[in-house]
């Protein structure tokens, strides 16, 4: 069974109603967290206040030029609802698509599921602290639904309207990861000015809400399509073998596509895939990690311990949670762990994590000699 830390706690269910106005879409939300959105956004802005001035003054004037209809209806929405300028919270929502520090896994089990999990980490900075007291309070699981029927899901924060956690039933699961390659935030108005909607969360947002887009479909997407910032997005399908890891430059995957879009091997017996924040042809024994990227090169090395200590015979939504529940794969920057199946929407569960409540030992969880993938 699922071990929790004593004040975990499972993520609050808002539905967004797709048929209503977009700029009502979120009002619910606004109601209840408000004052928290507002506080989390004047912590964002001012921990980038050169820049944050141009952009959000840039966004102020051009984001109706820059943006799908909908997605500028609903900022105005939740701009007016808690009494913040349009360009400071559409500020906050491309931050967090450059800032995402995560670990997301996507595995087959031996009957043939997909599953997929991530931990969704805030960056360690001091600076970015108190950003993470008040995103926790806020995390929330939302159902996008059109005519009362679920179009897809997602786990994200209050006043955060991309998503960097998604499921599409029947189709694909889907998660972002920061990919560290210097600032991004110097090239980000001319980049968007060139292509607009490319935020890293909407451009999920938009696979998601596609009723043609599969599995395939948005592996070729992610692969393709210009984004403001480099990334990785992990993708899960509904048949065997449908697990994907996409190392993403700003233009295109990075070449060659061998490194690029990470596939599991059949051949070498390989059964999952795990990505943090550093490449993965990076991850070798002989490479010693920069000092900026240690924490994660050692996240890839305890997840990648803890799934092989399960094995794939064993590996379930349960045991997924328990990898992800392992030091320091799950920190004290840890603000949720959300499992999903596309094949499966009853599997999809998020929870709210406390770092300081460590999980409970799992007395059944397997100890052996194990070689990494």
């Amino acid at each position: 069974s699922r071990r929790l830390a004593m004040d975990d706690k499972k993520c609050k269910e808002f539905i967004i109603d797709l048929d209503a106005p977009p700029a009502d879409r979120w009002n619910e939300v606004a109601a209840e967290y408000g004052s928290d959105i507002k506080e989390a956004i004047k912590i964002t802005v001012e921990g980038f206040p050169d820049i944050a001035v141009k952009i959000a003054d840039f966004f102020g004037k051009e984001l109706s030029e820059l943006l799908p209809s909908f997605y500028r209806e609903e900022l105005d929405g939740l701009s007016q609802a808690i009494g913040v300028p349009v360009g400071e919270v559409f500020f906050y929502n491309l931050a967090y698509d450059i800032t995402a520090h995560c670990t997301s896994v996507v595995t087959e089990t031996s009957d043939g599921k997909i599953l997929h999990a991530r931990n969704l980490d805030m960056p360690r900075d001091a600076a970015f602290q108190r950003l993470v007291e008040i995103s926790r309070k806020t995390v929330i699981a939302v159902s996008f639904r059109k005519q009362g029927v679920e179009v897809y899901s997602g786990v994200t924060t209050a006043g955060y309207l991309g998503l960097l956690t998604g499921q599409k039933p029947g189709a694909f699961t889907i998660t972002l990861n920061e990919r560290r390659t210097g600032s991004e935030w110097l090239n980000i108005i001319e980049l968007l000015r060139d292509q607009p909607g490319s935020g890293v969360s909407l451009v999920i947002r938009d696979a998601l809400s596609d009723p043609a887009m599969d599995f395939q479909g948005v592996v070729q997407k992610m692969t393709y399509i210009p984004l403001i910032a480099a990334c990785y997005i992990t993708i899960g399908g509904v048949n065997p073998g449908e697990c994907v890891v996409i190392t993403r430059d700003r233009k295109e995957a990075v070449q060659p596509l061998s490194n690029g879009v990470w596939k599991l091997d059949a051949a070498s017996d390989q059964w999952y895939l795990l990505e943090t924040n550093n490449d993965h042809w990076t991850q070798l024994p002989n490479i010693q990690p920069p000092d900026s990227n240690k924490d994660s090169y050692e996240r890839k090395e305890a997840g990648d311990k803890a799934m092989m200590e399960f094995g794939k015979d064993k590996m379930s939504p349960d045991a997924l949670f328990q990898v992800l529940s392992t030091k320091p794969v799950y920190n004290e920057s840890t603000l949720y762990t959300a499992v999903m199946s596309a094949a499966d929407s009853s599997v999809f569960s998020a929870w709210i994590r406390f770092p300081k409540q460590q999980p409970e030992p799992d007395p059944d969880r397997p100890r052996k000699n194990c070689t990494l993938v």
